[in-house]
Parts: structure tokens; sequence; C-alpha cells
């Protein structure tokens, strides 16, 4: 290539595309799929039979098909981690297609500020379908242009949801969540950073809007605040994503909510902190994902751009290659990957330490007399999460967590079951109990056992006398 010269009337042209071959020669390269299959578009969870990388049907390819195969053979899996191009920890997980669905039975609680605008009873938990259901319709939700279940959730304490990829329809985290019906969370470990800003001019963060300054206004100071400035300041301290400049002026003039309010309904929604120095004040706005990429080759990874190179295609055409490594953004250099790695490690440690965990906590034995003793034992959840997940215990994947007794030879149960049942131990200390009646000669030994498939066993002896 060499550059055009506008005093000869030459103007630039070119064609820039990504490597590859025009395979069927009408003139556009890359176009045709080779014909092969995306595993993890394969798995039976809204499987998209119109995407010919889906595959014929789902499970269909060996790798999904094995990984189900062993998954359904082995139900004492708590947790699943996915590392993939998905993050559902930066992002909520949409329902297939974007729909919202799939969290519409998720149980949320109304806290006292928001109840007061809705009309629901504050710190009584209700389904996200029905609180969209009271919400859809209000002033908010016009003001934001409409309302998904997603924003209801992030209002209702879900966390702020900023850019993260979604899973893809098919995909192995969706299988897990929604039919093995496990935690599952799936991480893409590592992205190219953003851009960082400029500093702000002397004296800018002194100026900048922050949350303490916002609950002392007047209804009339939030009033004539320019709405670029108003929405840039919601958006730096976080906010909730319902809580736009139109809804936050249209909610102080009505009188519903004071500026005071207001803060504290975001502050309990996990927002505040002192405003960062607008993009504006910075001297620039948001930057685009290219700007990251040549802001992060530039610091860290100068062999991310490759000289062009000119080359010659099997069919004479003749091109030149290079331009930014297509990989640089999946995968990082060796001492940025060894960062991402220690980080994950540790995240991924501390959860499996939140994993429901139960045990034996008490036996107590009253002897009634005539070889008849009353049994009563107690088991608990010593691990933080519940022993199941509330769509687990819908769908009934999976065996609830058994009480029970173990009788020697001779003794009998005068009255309960063996077994008791509990569907979901929640978590942080949640209990479980049964009492049995037992028939048996003292100095028998029997045994008290609490069973799951996915948060342990222990057993204990006792002697009945």
């Amino acid at each position: 290539m060499r550059r055009a010269d506008p005093l000869k009337g030459e103007k630039g042209k070119f064609k820039l595309m990504a490597e590859g071959i025009d395979d069927d020669k009408d003139g556009l390269y890359n176009e045709d799929p080779a014909g092969g299959y995306r595993p993890d578009r394969n798995f039976a969870h809204a499987w998209n039979e119109a995407d010919p990388e889906s595959g014929p049907w789902p499970s269909a390819q060996p790798e999904s098909r094995a990984i189900m195969d062993f998954l359904v053979k082995h139900r004492n899996v708590a947790m699943a981690v996915v590392f993939g191009p998905a993050n559902n920890l930066l992002e909520m997980p949409r329902g297939s297609a974007g729909r919202s669905g799939d969290i519409g039975s998720m149980k949320v609680t109304v806290p006292r500020n928001i109840a007061n605008f809705t009309g629901l009873e504050a710190n009584k938990e209700y389904t996200v379908d029905e609180v969209y259901e009271v919400l859809k319709d209000s002033p908010v939700a016009r003001a934001q242009g409409g309302l998904t279940k997603e924003a209801v959730v992030q209002l209702l304490g879900g966390g702020p949801a900023r850019s993260g990829g979604q899973s893809a329809p098919g995909g192995l985290q969706n299988w897990l969540y929604y039919q093995y019906s496990t935690m599952a969370i799936e991480l893409d470990v590592w992205g190219i950073p953003k851009k960082a800003a400029a500093k702000a001019p002397a004296g800018a963060a002194g100026d900048a809007l922050t949350l303490d300054k916002f609950e002392k206004m007047s209804a009339a100071e939030v009033a004539a605040l320019d709405d670029e400035k108003l929405g840039a300041f919601l958006k730096n301290i976080n906010a909730p994503a319902m809580a736009s400049a139109a809804m936050i002026k249209q909610g102080v003039a009505s009188g519903r909510m004071t500026p005071a309010q207001m803060a504290g309904m975001i502050r309990s929604q996990g927002g505040g902190g002192a405003a960062r120095p607008a993009a504006a004040a910075a001297g620039g706005g948001p930057t685009t994902p290219d700007e990251d990429t040549i802001a992060f080759i530039d610091a860290s990874a100068k062999d991310g751009i490759v000289a062009w190179t000119p080359v010659t295609l099997p069919d004479g055409t003749k091109a030149e290659v290079g331009g930014v490594d297509p990989f640089l953004a999946v995968a990082p250099n060796e001492s940025e990957l060894k960062k991402a790695a220690d980080v994950h490690a540790d995240a991924l440690i501390f959860m499996a330490g939140k994993l429901a965990e139960v045990a034996i906590a008490d036996v107590q034995v009253k002897a009634l007399g005539s070889g008849v003793y009353e049994v009563s034992a107690t088991a608990a959840n010593n691990g933080f999460l519940p022993t199941a997940t509330r769509l687990q215990v819908r769908t009934r994947s999976y065996l609830p967590a058994r009480l029970t007794i173990t009788l020697p030879s001779g003794a009998s149960l005068v009255q309960g079951n063996n077994r008791s049942s509990n569907e979901r131990i929640t978590g942080s200390g949640g209990t479980t109990k049964a009492t049995w009646m037992v028939n048996a000669a003292p100095g028998s030994r029997i045994t008290v056992s609490i069973l799951t498939q996915n948060a342990g066993e222990d057993r204990r002896e006792v002697v009945l006398q």
C-alpha cells in the first residue's frame, strides 16, 4: 500500500477485514462458516435451532454430551464455575433472547423508602413478577422509558449491573443453573482495562457534586441542576439503574420524596461515596474499545500490533497482513494472566468456603420407661449458603436433606419415620430437627445421620440409657 497523492487526483482506497480467504469466490471474505459447531451453544437450555453453530439438536456434540452425562451421574456438585466469554458477576444474566422471565419468581424484599411510593408493604417478601406488575406503569418506569425485571432487581438490592458478557443460548452456564440446577458462575477472567481518564483540572474535584451535598439540597436546587450533570453524578456514585435524572427531578418536584430520602434510597442500594470527576471536566468523554486497546498496547503490550507485511494469496491477490493481534483481547500476556489467575483463585476459594456444610449439632435421649426412649436430634448448616437454592426446591432436582435414625437389631420405632426430610436448610446456622420414639434394650447403640447430596453428611452414635 502507499499513500494516495491528492495532487494527482488520487483518493485513498482500501478494504480492511479479518484475515481469511474468499472460499466461494463471491468477493466477500470470511462470511462463509466452516460448517463446525460450537459446544457452548449445544446444551439443552434455550438451545437455538436457527443457529447453524448450535448443532442439529441439544447434546448432539460429543463435548457437550460428555459434560452433561458426567454431571447427571454426579449430583454432588454444589457450585460450578465456567471460564468462558460471559461474566454473570459483572452483569445479571438475562433470559433467553433478552427476556426477563427467568428471574420473575425470584424473591425480593421491598425496603421502606421504596414501599412509600409503590403501595407495597415494607420489608415484605415479593416475587420480582409481583413488584414488576406494580412498577411497570408507574412514573418511575415512564421516566426510564420502560422497565425490565433486571432493573427491578437492581433497584431492590440486586446490585448494579455494569457491562459484562452474556452466555449465549444453549450455553453451559445456563444449562448448569436452569436444568442441572446448581449454583453456576461464569467468568471471563480478563479483559483489556479501560483507558485511564485524564486528570481533572485543579479545583474540579472540590466542586464535584457528592451524595452528601445532594441530600442537603432543596427541591428547587435539584430542579435547577443540569440534566447531563445530574445524570453523570448518578452514574459516578453507582446509583441504581432506575435512578435517572428525569426520575429524580420528577420525584422531588412531586413532593413524594425529598433529596435526603432519595440519598438514603441510593445508599441502601449500595450507591454513594464521592463523585468521580466528570469526563467533561477531565477533558474527555467515555473511551471506546479501540481507544482502550491502543492505550493497553502502548502501556503493556508493545508487540500487540503486528507490522503490516505484504503477502500474495493462493489466487494471486496481493494484500497486506498486520494490525492489532486478534487474540489480544482474550489472551493476556504472562504477567497479566498471572495476576488475573491469582485473583480468581482467591475469589473461588473464598466462594467455596461459603458453601453449605451440614453437621449433627445435638442429640438428646430421654428414657420414658419400659424400654421406650425419646430421641431428639438437631442438624445444622454451618455454611453461609443454604443447602439448596430456591430453584432447586422448585424443580426438585436434588434430594432433600435427610435426618435419619438407624436402629440395632431387636430395636424398633414406636413413633415417627426413620427419615425426616427438609428441602432447604438455610445458611449461617439454619437447622432441621426430628424426634423419634424408640423401643430398645438399655445400652443399645443407635446412629443419627444428616445426609445431603451437595452439602456433606455427618453421623453421631449415642447409647440409649
